[in-house]
């Protein structure tokens, strides 16, 4: 104990702060702690870890279940699709309402926009083209007879 005593008087001559520290036994670890502590702290952590939740879902999935799941997601996507078809009555009710008059008006002030062939799609081939000019015929014979009073010898020559 003697020595004890010189030990503590050497301490509080050296540094008095440490001397008067009060020194409390450290307990022992019990035998392989370490070794079994990874293995604790690892299944803490399983045990604490929560499964995504499409995960929990599927362990209380029953066949019953699934097939109603299936179903119900197949009249969604029906849905979904039968919904956001185009419809195309809309447009044609539309047209339905505008007068010939009218028609015929934005035809003609927009004649260069369209294309000759959609143009002759909705000729009436059974009548003759000339009718819708209201044009007398002697008025036609007159202008072409002055339109090949006004052509040369030459032009004549080209399209031969």
């Amino acid at each position: 104990m003697n020595r004890k005593k010189e030990i503590q008087e050497e301490l509080e001559s050296i540094s008095p702060l440490l001397a008067k520290i009060d020194r409390t036994e450290t307990p022992e670890t019990p035998y392989l702690y370490f070794d079994k502590l990874t293995d604790k702290v690892l299944n803490q952590v399983k045990e604490k870890e929560t499964p995504f939740w499409w995960h929990q879902i599927l362990n209380q999935l029953t066949f019953k279940n699934a097939i109603a799941f299936a179903s119900l997601t197949i009249i969604i996507i029906v849905a979904t699709v039968l919904f956001l078809q185009p419809s195309d009555t809309i447009e044609l009710n539309s047209f339905a309402n505008l007068e010939e008059a009218a028609i015929d008006d934005y035809i003609a002030s927009n004649i260069d926009d369209f294309e000759e062939t959609i143009l002759y799609e909705y000729v009436d081939v059974s009548s003759d083209p000339m009718d819708f000019l209201e044009v007398d015929e002697t008025e036609v014979d007159q202008l072409m007879n002055e339109w090949i009073d006004d052509v040369d010898i030459e032009t004549i020559e080209e399209f031969l």
